[in-house]
């Protein structure tokens, strides 16, 4: 047999793409990442030929489906002919997966909307930025810009120039939340990356928001990093959950994210994250560590290692929270 390609079809199956038999005899397909069987499947070759074979995914491939937008499966087949020796294969595949951003609940509640209509100041934002951020519009619409300039003073021990959401008053309730933003990285980008050159363009935190300062870690960021290649990548990262994502994308072009999340000091904690409807991925796990408030960040905050002027823009920013 040869030829085991993989083209996901829909969340209940895949279809292994022209799969060949020499002679005539029945095939049996079994899909696996890591130790988890995804689908399993068979075709009967009644002659000699190429075929699509389509295959089922198992319970535990579907929950697994469910959480990752990238996978590396490694397909087995197992050839039996009519007559002769059975004959097996293996191949190495990367199968991409889009979920669709889910709809948030009509009894959600609306915790806070910015559209950024009119010039600063914006309730309910809290600013931290070396100068005053700026607004501008386009096409009719309004949105922040945020500019970190080299050699301007650090702010809160970093090069920043964002706002803040932390307008629940004193305490924020663990649960279950959504945010919407949309924003576009401009001038600057892309950068010389390093682990050292690093840009921070939103942040969904834990802690004491400011002006109070920060007590808690970074528990998801969405940074801006360029590969050895030089293209530019959006990299989701949760410091004490161990969780990287990456993927490309265009940088200066407006993008929508959707952040879906469970705070809690459980294990059944969570973030998954959409950009313009496009599944990126999950983590699981405690996501509420320091028993602080929880709030939404945007703009720029990068390492003070990087000596040229980068911007963003940000628009459409909103809160919501599950009854």
């Amino acid at each position: 047999m040869r030829e085991l390609d993989l083209a996901i079809v829909a969340a209940e199956g895949f279809t292994l793409e022209r799969v060949r038999a020499l002679v005539p005899g029945k095939a049996s397909f079994t899909a696996r990442a890591s130790r988890v069987t995804v689908a399993q499947g068979t075709r009967t070759f009644a002659r000699r030929g190429k075929a699509d074979v389509r295959v089922k995914s198992t319970r535990s491939g579907k929950r697994l489906l469910g959480r990752a937008s990238r996978m590396e499966l490694t397909v087995k087949a197992t050839f039996a002919p009519r007559t002769g020796r059975r004959v097996r294969a293996s191949s190495k595949v990367t199968l991409t997966h889009s979920v669709p951003a889910p709809p948030i609940p009509p009894n959600a509640g609306l915790l806070y909307s910015q559209t950024f209509d009119h010039p600063a100041p914006w309730s309910g934002l809290f600013t931290q930025c070396a100068h005053p951020v700026q607004w501008a519009s386009e096409n009719g619409d309004g949105y922040a810009h945020f500019e970190v300039r080299p050699g301007e003073p650090t702010v809160a021990g970093h090069e920043r120039c964002e706002v803040s959401h932390g307008g629940f008053g004193n305490s924020r309730p663990p649960g279950e939340y959504w945010y919407r933003a949309r924003e576009r990285a401009g001038v600057g980008f892309p950068h010389d990356y390093s682990p050292e050159h690093w840009v921070n363009i939103q942040q969904w935190h834990e802690g004491r928001p400011p002006p109070g300062g920060s007590t808690g870690s970074v528990d998801a960021g969405l940074f801006v990093n360029s590969n050895s290649s030089g293209t530019e990548r959006m990299l989701i990262e949760g410091d004490h959950l161990g969780f990287s994502q990456s993927g490309v994308f265009d940088i200066h072009a407006w993008h929508e994210f959707v952040v879906h999340g469970l705070w809690t000091d459980k294990r059944n904690g969570y973030f998954e994250w959409w950009i313009d409807g496009q599944y990126v991925g999950r983590m699981d796990g405690v996501t509420s560590e320091t028993g602080g408030r929880h709030y939404w960040k945007g703009g720029i905050e990068r390492s003070t290692s990087l000596d040229t002027l980068q911007t963003s823009d940000i628009t459409g920013v909103q809160v919501y929270r599950a009854p």
